[in-house]
């Protein structure tokens, strides 16, 4: 599926949506996509960013990400692998490269654990609030 495919109807709003999930540097609250659509389209209120946004978990269009603050973010699932940054300051998450993490699926089954996924967060300060 394409991006200019998802969704189940094409509405400005949810071409704000996409384009603010398109151009972004890292994963997006619900707010930020609703603060950063209004550049694109006047009318796109917080309930219908909730509704695009369950609308793609649905499709799995967007991956749900949940840093170390705990707020829930959105980015397309079909990104280079990469980590995070968290800024203290303004609460703005960014996609880094920090090089290859090192890690086994194996090893961790072999006790008893069952990894599906992981994250790297780094913590400080973003050069905007520095």
């Amino acid at each position: 599926m394409t991006k200019e495919q998802i969704g189940k109807r094409k509405t400005k709003q949810r071409d704000a949506v996409l384009r603010v999930l398109d151009e972004s540097e890292g994963p997006l609250s619900v707010e930020e996509i609703q603060e950063l659509c209004l550049d694109y389209c006047k009318n796109v209120g917080i309930a219908t960013v909730y509704r695009t946004m369950k609308i793609l978990m649905e499709q799995d269009a967007v991956d749900k990400v949940t840093l170390a603050d705990g707020v829930a973010r959105y980015e397309f699932p079909d990104l280079p692998a990469h980590q995070y940054f968290l800024c203290y300051e303004c609460g703005a998450a960014h996609r880094i490269e920090v090089g290859k993490v090192s890690w086994s699926k194996t090893g961790y089954k072999r006790k008893g654990y069952k990894v599906e996924d992981h994250q790297l967060c780094l913590l400080g300060t973003c050069p905007h609030c520095k």
